[in-house]
């Protein structure tokens, strides 16, 4: 029997308790799981739309139920303390489970179940329960450690964390298989006592690809004026930066830099060609970084000038496209994950300058395809050197070269031939 026909007909269950539309992993395997003709429940929290293919697909079944609401812990003030954040932690996990558990009795039984974490409370014991209820395999898809992201929050009590961490390595040990996204966390899942870990690197998906010339310059005018930009368009050099304003990404470093590689520009400010620095995403921080734009205006611009947006999938794609760096401001609460940012911008051909966290970063980004820095002070110059230094354009335009000679296998070659073969040798042990 071929992999592809043992999926044919296989019940399964990708869990991710986040909003789905903002899930690409676990989207990306609930499409390949169908394309193979498995029978998929895509669970998870209500919120950014799914693509309408995905969402009509005759053998994709979409269980969708809003997150927890904490309109009544934060009425009370109880998540701005710690004992309150542990209570308003706990109310979240019993009515995640009572919601999680109902939408998974109604898909099931099933053969299969991958189980996407963070968040590892309560997806990960509720996924174990459900495979030992229906005799089904279980594969946990890592992208981080939950434990270490509840370590950033200085609100959560200690021994929290400490708990969550006993909890991710008792429960890795009972699963059928892993996958995780880079090799130095295949290494730490191995020290917990996991068996049977494969690194699973993400791809950039086909909506992220190079433009050609004309068409990034029609792009890049069409989006700058969409997006308020002030000043002259054809002169205007293109910065972006996606994230999800959370405490394991440095704005504030994005911030300080350019305020310092404003004052390094030696030619007066009226003259230089603005830099435009996009800063595209969602999260419960952005408001206080807007806060602290407005504070520092007065000393970016007019050599900088820096635009908050939230960008539907096809007009991010473009903006990719169509930029001259992206920046990732992303540093790793685990120091082994590998933020999929850095991927949409491979595919698209965008050279890009990493905050260098860990030496896993450079399973995915190539020396000669990408720049990294330390702190705001590196960060500053890396930008003088690629605007406003002679050989910036030119260094930049052979980076974007380089990426277009070596593009990634995309997310669907990828799959079939690393997940593909784990999920035929499961479905295999179904029968015996």
């Amino acid at each position: 029997m071929t992999a592809h026909a043992a999926l044919a007909g296989l019940r399964t269950a990708v869990l991710a308790l986040g909003d789905l539309g903002r899930s690409p992993r676990a989207t990306y395997h609930v499409e390949a799981l169908a394309r193979h003709g498995a029978q998929v429940a895509f669970v998870g929290y209500r919120g950014t739309p799914l693509p309408e293919a995905l969402r009509c697909h005759p053998r994709v079944h979409v269980a969708e139920f809003d997150p927890p609401s904490r309109r009544h812990t934060d009425r009370l003030g109880l998540a701005a303390t710690r004992l309150g954040y542990l209570a308003a932690a706990l109310v979240d996990t019993v009515s995640l489970s009572g919601r999680t558990t109902h939408e998974l009795n109604r898909g099931g039984p099933f053969d299969l179940l991958i189980v996407q974490t963070p968040p590892a409370v309560p997806s990960l014991a509720l996924a174990q329960y459900v495979a030992r209820r229906d005799g089904a395999r279980l594969i946990i898809d890592w992208h981080n450690f939950t434990h270490s992201l509840i370590a950033l929050d200085r609100r959560a009590v200690a021994a929290t964390a400490c708990t969550v961490a006993g909890y991710e390595r008792l429960l890795s040990r009972t699963a059928h298989h892993h996958l995780c996204v880079s090799n130095a966390m295949r290494d730490v899942l191995h020290q917990w006592g996991a068996s049977n870990v494969t690194t699973f690197h993400d791809q950039p998906s086909h909506s992220f690809r190079p433009l050609a010339e004309p068409e990034r310059q029609i792009e890049r005018a069409r989006l700058l004026d969409e997006l308020g930009f002030r000043g002259e368009v054809g002169r205007a050099r293109l910065v972006v930066s996606s994230t999800s304003y959370t405490k394991d990404e440095r704005l504030d470093w994005l911030l300080d830099a350019l305020v310092e590689a404003r004052r390094s520009v030696q030619t007066d400010p009226e003259s230089a060609a603005p830099v435009c620095v996009v800063v595209t995403g969602k999260g419960a921080g952005s408001e206080e970084f807007r806060a602290q734009l407005r504070s520092l205006q007065s000393r970016i611009e007019p050599t900088f000038q820096v635009l908050t947006a939230w960008l539907n999938l096809s007009d991010y794609a473009a903006l990719l496209g169509c930029a001259d760096l992206g920046l990732s401001l992303h540093k790793s609460a685990s120091g082994v994950d590998i933020p999929m940012k850095l991927l949409d911008m491979i595919g698209a051909a965008l050279p890009i300058a990493a905050l260098d966290y860990s030496p896993c970063l450079w399973e995915r980004l190539d020396s000669d395809c990408g720049l990294t820095f330390g702190g705001p002070d590196e960060l500053a110059g890396l930008l003088h050197q690629c605007f406003f230094a002679p050989a910036g354009a030119a260094r930049l335009a052979e980076m974007r070269r380089r990426l277009r000679q070596s593009p990634l296998a995309s997310w669907t070659e990828h799959w079939s031939e690393i997940v593909l073969p784990v999920v035929a040798r499961l479905a295999a042990t179904l029968e015996c």
